[in-house]
């Protein structure tokens, strides 16, 4: 059986984006992260930002794409 481990997501900045889900979930940056690689831990499942040069602006937000739809989260 194949178990999720990570979930990683394209950026041109490892230190902005991961800041903000860190604030909206309240999870810590784990500690190792660079500006190459960022991860933020939940349960076994890290959610890994890498930084990647040269990405396309994201599609206006009624333009669907599926590589362009950002994690979901649900508050308990």
């Amino acid at each position: 059986m194949l178990q999720l481990t990570d979930f990683i997501i394209d950026c041109p900045d490892t230190m902005k984006l991961p800041a903000f889900y860190s604030a909206v979930t309240g999870r810590t940056v784990k500690e190792g992260s660079d500006e190459n690689w960022v991860g933020i831990q939940f349960g076994e499942i890290e959610l890994a930002f890498i930084r990647v040069e040269g990405l396309p602006r994201p599609p206006v937000a009624r333009q669907r794409a599926p590589q362009a739809i950002p994690p979901r989260l649900r508050s308990r």
